[in-house]
């Protein structure tokens, strides 16, 4: 199934980013907070500055399945930040 956004929306992947310290040793989310963080796999014909494979931060999203996985959805209006 191919999927197309419509306008100025973006369809991404939510990802975790996992904290490490120095020593090298993974700290699990113990606060329970979820991460804001995700990669971009498709995008409407309006979204300007953002690619495929882009990670970035979001606020308020629509969680989604697409053929059995996870998918969540927001407008480019809602991204905060583009990790580089």
């Amino acid at each position: 199934m191919k999927l197309e956004p419509t306008r100025n929306r973006i369809v991404a992947k939510k990802i975790d980013l996992q904290k490490e310290t120095a020593s090298g040793i993974l700290l699990a989310n113990t606060a329970g907070k979820t991460s804001n963080t995700a990669e971009i796999t498709h995008i409407g014909p309006d979204v300007k500055g953002f690619e495929v494979g882009d990670k970035v931060i979001y606020i308020d999203h629509m969680f989604f399945d697409l053929e059995g996985e996870s998918r969540i959805s927001f407008l480019d209006t809602q991204v905060l930040a583009k990790l580089v």
